[in-house]
């Protein structure tokens, strides 16, 4: 097992780990407290349930960028733009409160049609089956 960067002490690596809330982030912990105390990367994957090489990725990003690494980035990531803006949405859920061009109920491939053709824009049925719930 690679040597841990001492930016934290042992003790507090052990208190992190113990009152970190974010499983990820708990998981994490744990491994770089364990190396720390020089467990190898096979004991540790036994232990954390992940591999020997997570192991040593998840020690080798404490050591270069510090506790902070360690954080569960997902957690601030704000996600893919969505396909269409508030406006378009607008537009769509006014359309859905009428019947659909030809007649009849609304479907996913009729939505999709009324979308691309007055919008301009192809989306999947995906986000149109959620537009028509």
């Amino acid at each position: 097992m690679p040597q841990v960067a001492r930016h934290l002490t042992l003790r507090e690596l052990e208190r992190r780990y113990k009152k970190a809330k974010d499983p990820v982030e708990k998981t994490r912990f744990q491994a770089v407290y364990h190396a720390a105390k020089g467990l190898s990367a096979r004991e540790i994957a036994r232990i954390t349930l992940q591999t020997p090489r997570w192991v040593h990725a998840t020690v080798r990003r404490y050591n270069l960028l510090g506790p902070e690494a360690l954080r569960d980035g997902r957690h601030s990531n704000p996600g893919a733009r969505p396909k269409l803006t508030p406006e378009e949405t607008l537009r769509v859920l006014q359309a859905l409160e009428g019947p659909p061009p030809d007649g009849g109920l609304w479907t996913g491939p009729k939505l999709q049609r009324w979308v691309a053709e007055h919008l301009g824009k192809r989306l999947s049925l995906s986000p149109i089956y959620r537009l028509l719930h």
